[in-house]
């Protein structure tokens, strides 16, 4: 049997209190067949159809389908109404109208009184797929009220070839740069070869000669893009950054596009923020957290993408030393949005969970430490197999720090026997660790340390030695040579 359809129990738990506010004082009745379904519906907690039949009149309830279908398009006319002025795609849809109308009643003044509003904002805006049908109509109703104003000369033709050509030049620069993009990601694992790093000097040669002045703003967002794409291809960081740096300061030139473009807005903030951390600048990184945060804060589709910029803001907190603030100022926060967004189980939240269970570590809080290792126990399986040797490890630290040594012993049990079992096949290095725990001497374990230190460029390279160094855990080693704590290590390179 087909399960009911729940959609319009969605529609209405996602509008705001001022959107059904909206829809009861313009398009409801009091006394009406789809006002009771809406009333009935925002009252449930979850949708159950059967219930639902239960509480309408007999007539409602034998034919729901249909009053579910005219309830639907009856709230989309109310939201579409209330967000109408909402941003200047909408102004103009309703200009356009307003102007058809208009042009129905032979009103053409005021009909082209309408377009010219339309077609001033898409011009501040660059969006020249409407300034195309608003070119077609003026065009049209001249020519239509020409007993009365003579032989049109509107210049629809040129402008048309004008608003075809930046859509073009933008749209090559897109498909051009996603293209490079993909090549990029497909190649992230191994250096550039030389037939890739010609064609991108060619590329960047070829550009040089481009004016840049003559090209929309979505033609110079592309193509900053692009040649990003490029210098990355040829290993020119410096002007790879440059370039990411443009993007974010194209949108800040030109403010009006952070309103019609907030996801390409937002990409382009997260695009930089990366850079900045990988960097390491940190003062550039943190500025696109907090404009990414407030772009978001305007714009609540784009919610999902809170948790990137969340993270971004734990790296950078840590990787500066300032442990106590990203407990303070971003835990709730950050543990929120994941609650929110139900992305507890994800590979972004484990990212989130490990830099908790760190900074705990370095505060010497070891409850709070174990309580984010169970979170991350609660990840997705592909994910824990990812991180399992640098939580296993964490976790003996942990278990070590706080001098449980029985604790500690019985971890290092357990793995042998899942080893020995060929449950999980430890990586070389992940054992040679390992044999730090279950040295009895301090200067045993020194010695171990210390020798894992001296090859530390050659297990750098391997999985758990990229994750080690990226979490900063391999400082963990270079305290136990020293003969001092994690805490006491991570502090003094503050």
């Amino acid at each position: 049997m087909k399960k009911p359809s729940d959609h319009i129990f969605q529609l209405i738990h996602a509008m705001s209190p001022a959107e059904k506010r909206y829809f009861r004082l313009h398009f409801a009745s009091e006394v009406n067949q789809l006002t009771e379904l809406f009333d009935t519906i925002n009252r449930m907690s979850v949708y159950d159809e059967v219930a639902l039949k239960l509480k309408l009149d007999p007539t409602t309830a034998k034919n729901l389908k249909v009053y579910k279908s005219q309830l639907t398009d009856l709230l989309l006319k109310s939201l579409t109404a209330f967000h109408s002025k909402r941003n200047v795609r909408s102004k103009v849809r309703m200009w356009l109208e307003e102007a058809d109308i208009l042009a129905e009643k032979q009103l053409f003044d005021q009909a082209l009184d309408r377009l010219a509003k339309a077609k001033t904002a898409c011009k501040l805006y660059e969006e020249y797929t409407y300034l195309l049908e608003i070119s077609a109509r003026e065009f049209h109703l001249q020519h239509v009220s020409n007993d009365r104003i003579g032989i049109s000369s509107h210049p629809y033709f040129e402008e048309a070839e004008t608003f075809i050509r930046h859509i073009k030049t933008g749209l090559d620069y897109h498909k051009n740069s996603s293209e490079w993009i993909d090549h990029l990601r497909r190649i992230h694992y191994r250096p550039s070869e030389d037939a890739e790093c010609k064609n991108a000097r060619a590329l960047l040669d070829k550009e040089r000669e481009v004016s840049e002045a003559e090209l929309s703003f979505r033609a110079k967002l592309s193509r900053n893009t692009l040649l990003m794409s490029a210098y990355r291809m040829v290993n020119d960081l410096q002007s790879e950054g440059a370039c990411r740096a443009a993007n974010v300061q194209l949108f800040q030139e030109y403010p009006q596009f952070q309103e019609t473009m907030p996801f390409h807005y937002v990409a382009v903030l997260r695009n930089f923020m990366n850079f900045g951390l990988v960097e390491k600048n940190f003062d550039a990184a943190l500025a696109c957290v907090h404009q990414g945060l407030e772009i978001i804060a305007r714009n609540p589709q784009f919610a999902s993408q809170t948790v990137y910029f969340h993270f971004g803001a734990l790296e950078i907190h840590f990787e500066t030393g300032n442990w106590s603030l990203l407990l303070s100022e971003w835990e709730k926060p950050v543990m929120a949005g994941i609650e929110k967004q139900q992305i507890g189980r994800e590979r972004i939240a484990m990212l989130c969970y490990l830099y908790f269970a760190l900074s705990y570590q370095i505060l010497e809080k070891p409850a709070r430490v174990q309580h984010y290792l169970r979170k991350a126990a609660e990840c997705r399986d592909d994910v824990k197999r990812y991180f399992a040797e640098l939580l296993s490890l964490l976790d003996l630290v942990n278990h070590y720090e706080s001098g449980d040594d029985f604790l500690v012993k019985k971890q290092i049990k357990a793995l042998k026997r899942k080893q020995s079992d060929n449950a999980a096949p430890y990586s070389p290095l992940f054992l040679e660790i390992l044999q730090i725990f279950a040295c009895c001497k301090p200067e045993e374990r020194s010695a171990i340390a210390a020798g894992l230190l001296e090859r530390q460029s050659e297990w750098e390279a391997s999985h758990l030695g990229y994750l080690l160094k990226k979490n900063s855990l391999y400082r963990w080693i270079q305290a136990v040579a020293r003969g001092r704590s994690f805490a006491e290590e991570m502090n003094a390179g503050k």
